[in-house]
């Protein structure tokens, strides 16, 4: 768990720099974000130098902003907290702000949807060995 300040870019490091390595330096990774930052990961990993360091780089047939391949098997998906994800496996899971603000934040209906979809839905995706970050304001 990650328990920052805002602007502290916890956002930056854990959901766009740290997925394009975690891809990138082992083959055939899986990742599930609950979060909109894809466009910025993949913008890292299209680099010349990522593929000078990693060896890989994005496959032909996907290349979505929110959904993506590399040539070596990893991964990438992004979604909203209260998106499907069913019938996407993954072997790390980073949820970054999954209550947006206060006003959310003291919304029992909210809080319980978001807990709901984390239980039923995100963490049923989870590989065995698999990990979860979770990302928020403290």
């Amino acid at each position: 768990m990650i328990f920052t300040p805002p602007g502290s870019g916890k956002s930056t490091y854990a959901s766009v720099v740290f997925p394009s390595r975690y891809l990138g330096a082992v083959a055939g990774r899986r990742l599930i974000l609950a979060n909109r930052m894809g466009r910025r990961t993949r913008s890292i990993i299209r680099q010349p130098r990522y593929q000078g360091i990693w060896g890989t780089t994005l496959s032909g047939d996907a290349q979505a902003a929110h959904a993506f391949t590399l040539t070596n098997g990893s991964e990438y998906l992004a979604c909203g907290m209260l998106s499907s994800v069913v019938g996407h496996r993954a072997t790390g899971i980073v949820i970054d702000d999954p209550i947006k603000g206060r006003e959310q934040a003291n919304s029992a209906i909210i809080r319980d949807k978001v807990f709901d979809a984390y239980e039923a839905d995100l963490k049923m995706q989870l590989a065995p060995g698999g990990w979860i970050v979770l990302i928020t304001t403290r």
